[in-house]
């Protein structure tokens, strides 16, 4: 059973597809492909900030010259890197940058 707004939105999409053949099509494999991504994206990005915190924490609390040496701090950019924290950060970054209104 259709309603009366089913009709006009059927009206809406012949003109879509007729103005841009395929782009409703596109529209839904994209929608598809995000939804099949979003989960594990989102755990991912909420897991990183606490894991960077807890890499932190391990990095200075266990460092030869102490936590507040300056040596320590001059290692941390390479452990950073070395450990792929900057890497994870980069992702995070492309996904939020991805958007053109972000």
């Amino acid at each position: 059973m259709t309603g009366p707004g089913d009709v006009g939105l059927e009206r809406c999409r012949q003109r879509i597809e007729g103005a841009a053949p395929g782009l409703l099509d596109q529209l839904a494999a994209c929608r598809a492909q995000l939804a099949a991504h979003v989960g594990p994206a989102e755990q991912a990005m909420r897991a990183l900030g606490p894991l960077t915190t807890r890499f932190c924490d391990a990095f200075y609390g266990t460092h030869p010259a102490g936590p507040d040496s300056s040596q320590a701090e001059g290692d941390f950019d390479g452990a950073e890197r070395a450990a792929g924290v900057w890497a994870a950060w980069l992702l995070a970054d492309r996904l939020r940058d991805a958007h053109p209104d972000g």
